[in-house]
C-alpha cells in the first residue's frame, strides 16, 4: 500500500503543487479490492461529511486517463484536473494516477438524489437496509452546456422510463439543423437513441437523469440541460430509485466538511457564467468554513485554502493546522477492473 503525503505549496509561476512522500510501499494487491468501496460508502456520523479514500492507480500500456475514468465511475474533467501532469490520452505504462475518489457529502439533508452541478457529481442517499445499514452512492454525470444549464433546486423523478424514445424539442433539431444534422421527431429504442436504455424524467419539465450513447462525454458540460450517466452507472441508479425520489440540484464549487476532528476543504471549478475568479472562491471558501466552524476552535490554514482556490482540482485536503502535521494522507491502490456494486434488498 502506498501512502502519500501531501504538501501544498506554490511554485514560481504560482502554479499550486502538490508533493508526493512515499512512505512505505508494500505492493500493488491489485485483486484485493471490492470495486463497491469505491462507490457506496457507509453513511458517516452526523458530525462527519467526508466519504472514501484517494486511490493510486498504475496506468496499463493501452490505457488512456479516460478508460481509467470510466473504470472506476469518475468524471472526464475530475480525473484530469486531478492529474494535471499526466497525458490524457497516452499516461504510459506504469505512471501513477491519482483517483479523486474521496469526497466531501454534499450539503442539505442525507436523503434522495443531490447532484452539485460544478462538481459534475450525483450523490444517491437510499432508504437503510438492514444488511448494510444507511450508505451513500456516488457517480460521476455529464450537465448542460452554459448556453443550455441543467436547472437548480428542488423536484422529484416523476416517471421511469426502460428503453425510451426521444422526441427531440424544436429547439434542439434547429441547433442540429444548422450544423446539416436532420434529426428525425422520434428517435426509437437502440444503440443511436441518445437518452441510452434508462431515463428517469424530472419535475422540472423536459428534463431527464438518463443514459447516454457516448459515454466518454460523462463528466463533461456537454448536455442540452439533462443529466447524462455511465450507462451501467445508470442501469443501477434506475433500479434502487423509486418515482416520487426527492432530488435537489445545487451550485456548490466549494464543500468544507469534517472526518474525525479534521477540516477538509473541497473546491471545483466553478460553471464559466457565474464568473468566479479566485478571489471570489476564495470568498466563497472562507464563508463555507467559517459556517462550518461555528464556536469550535481551530485553526485554519488560510494560505493553503488560498492555494485551493486558484488552482481548484476537485480533490479533498485538511486545511485544520492541527492536522497538517498529523498522520500522512493514504493513497490506496486501486484494482484493475471496475466490478459491480451492490445494494442490500431495501427493507
Amino acid at each position: 500500500m502506498n501512502h502519500l503525503r501531501f504538501h501544498g505549496h506554490a511554485t514560481r509561476s504560482g502554479k499550486l503543487r502538490w508533493s508526493v512522500r512515499l512512505l512505505g510501499v508494500i505492493g500493488l494487491m491489485l485483486n484485493g479490492f471490492a470495486m463497491a468501496e469505491y462507490r457506496s460508502y457507509p453513511l458517516p456520523a452526523p458530525q462527519n461529511a467526508v466519504v472514501g479514500q484517494l486511490l493510486q492507480y498504475p496506468a496499463q500500456h493501452e490505457d488512456t486517463l479516460l478508460d481509467i475514468a470510466r473504470r472506476f465511475s469518475l468524471g472526464h474533467d475530475e480525473i484530469i484536473q486531478a492529474n494535471p501532469q499526466v497525458d490524457k490520452w497516452l499516461p504510459g505504462a506504469g505512471t501513477p494516477v491519482l483517483l479523486p475518489t474521496q469526497f466531501i457529502l454534499p450539503r442539505g439533508p442525507r436523503e434522495g438524489i443531490i447532484l452539485n452541478v460544478p462538481e459534475m457529481r450525483l450523490y444517491y442517499f437510499p432508504p437503510a437496509s438492514k444488511a448494510l445499514g444507511r450508505q451513500v452512492i456516488t457517480y460521476p454525470v455529464s450537465i448542460g452546456r452554459m448556453d443550455w444549464n441543467t436547472p437548480l433546486g428542488m423536484t422529484r423523478v416523476v416517471r421511469k422510463d426502460k428503453d425510451p424514445a426521444w422526441y427531440p424539442p424544436a429547439s434542439i433539431k434547429k441547433e442540429h439543423a444548422e450544423r446539416g444534422d436532420i434529426l428525425p421527431d422520434i428517435v426509437p429504442p437502440g444503440p443511436d437513441n441518445p437518452l441510452g436504455q434508462h431515463a428517469m424524467r424530472l419535475g422540472f419539465s423536459g428534463y431527464l437523469i438518463h443514459g447516454t450513447n457516448n459515454p466518454w462525454g460523462i463528466g463533461m458540460r456537454v448536455t442540452h440541460g439533462c443529466v447524462r450517466m455511465y450507462p451501467e452507472d445508470v442501469a443501477q441508479l434506475f433500479k434502487w430509485v423509486d418515482v416520487g425520489t426527492s432530488v435537489e440540484i445545487l451550485n456548490d464549487p466549494v464543500k468544507v466538511g469534517w472526518l474525525d476532528g479534521a477540516l477538509y476543504l473541497e473546491v471545483h471549478e466553478p460553471l464559466e457564467e457565474t464568473n468566479a475568479n479566485a478571489d471570489r472562491l476564495y470568498e466563497m471558501a472562507m464563508q463555507a468554513i467559517l459556517s462550518t466552524v461555528g464556536n469550535q476552535p481551530v485553526r485554519i490554514s488560510w494560505a493553503l485554502v488560498r492555494d485551493m482556490a486558484g488552482f481548484p482540482d476537485g480533490v479533498p485536503r485538511v486545511i485544520s493546522i492541527e492536522n497538517t502535521s498529523g498522520p500522512a494522507q493514504q493513497v490506496t491502490p486501486a484494482p484493475q477492473a471496475r466490478g459491480d456494486t451492490t445494494l442490500a434488498h431495501q427493507d
